[in-house]
């Protein structure tokens, strides 16, 4: 699939999901993305460090505040959401064609993030068998 190596780095269409809010709102704190997320702080804290030990966010201390940190979103990030949204876009063209028109209708229903998110869920259950396959 054109979609494994960015579901690899991702992990779930919850990480994906919450790394391009990321992106859209360039910083926030810990407890806003645990807010946004509608998950627990120790939950939220769990998937930041899973994201910072991929390199995939950052934080930045908070100069207002000696203890806080802003979380931000790496360049390795941005490149590989932007290189995974063209890939989906890449498999939306083989089944509906280079009609430009069906995709940007689809673009705001929910039926077609649902079935991207089935497609990236997909996509990490086969990453996951190949690594067990391969240990």
């Amino acid at each position: 699939s054109t979609l494994f190596p960015y579901t690899t780095l991702f992990r779930s269409p919850y990480r994906y999901r919450t790394l391009t809010w990321l992106n859209t709102v360039h910083q926030t704190r810990p407890c806003t993305l645990a807010e946004q997320a509608a998950t627990s702080r120790p939950a939220a804290a769990a998937m930041i460090n899973g994201l910072q030990s991929r390199k995939l966010v950052q934080r930045k201390a908070v100069t207002e505040d000696g203890r806080g940190v802003y979380l931000l979103v790496t360049n390795k990030a941005k490149t590989a959401i932007a290189k995974l949204e063209m890939a989906m876009i890449g498999r939306l063209r083989e089944v509906f064609g280079a009609s430009v028109n069906v995709i940007a209708g689809l673009a705001m229903s929910s039926e077609l993030e649902e079935a991207l998110d089935a497609l990236i869920a997909r996509d990490i259950e086969a990453s996951a068998e190949v690594r067990v396959t391969n240990s």
